[in-house]
């Protein structure tokens, strides 16, 4: 049986868009996310504080005042300490990896609240242990 000449390259064009896609396709768990799979432990204090002031920049991200700021940069420290230490627990790196989205600065209790309607959780959210950070306002 012969393949004609059309079909070959239709096959062919439909293989190479294939791949192209699978390979496109590994990249969408970061572009969601400023926190790509790379970060496998808690920035340090300056470094955690720089991406606290670009995630807030990407996200539009404006405080009332320095308390609401503090409150918010230790809830995200929270949620980031959460976020590595499920990214370290994956079993394969096809696993589900988390990152920081719109939400990063919301405690589990006021996303329940406001998106689930006070309904419990099916997932046990970590108590918020909040930092001793020092902001340093930029002048």
């Amino acid at each position: 049986m012969m393949i004609s000449q059309p079909l070959k390259l239709f096959l062919l064009f439909f293989i190479c868009i294939t791949l192209i896609c699978l390979s496109l396709s590994s990249s969408i768990p970061t572009q969601y996310s400023i926190l790509g799979p790379n970060l496998d432990k808690l920035p340090s204090q300056d470094e955690a504080i720089q991406l606290f002031q670009l995630w807030s920049k990407e996200h539009g991200r404006v405080h009332k005042d320095l308390k609401e700021t503090a409150k918010r940069f230790d809830i995200f420290l929270s949620n980031l300490n959460y976020i590595i230490e499920s990214n370290a627990k994956r079993s394969s790196p096809s696993g589900n990896l988390l990152g920081l989205n719109n939400f990063a600065d919301w405690s589990p209790i006021e996303f329940q609240e406001i998106y689930l309607h006070g309904h419990d959780a099916h997932r046990q959210w970590p108590k918020a242990e909040y930092c001793t950070f020092i902001l340093r306002l930029e002048e």
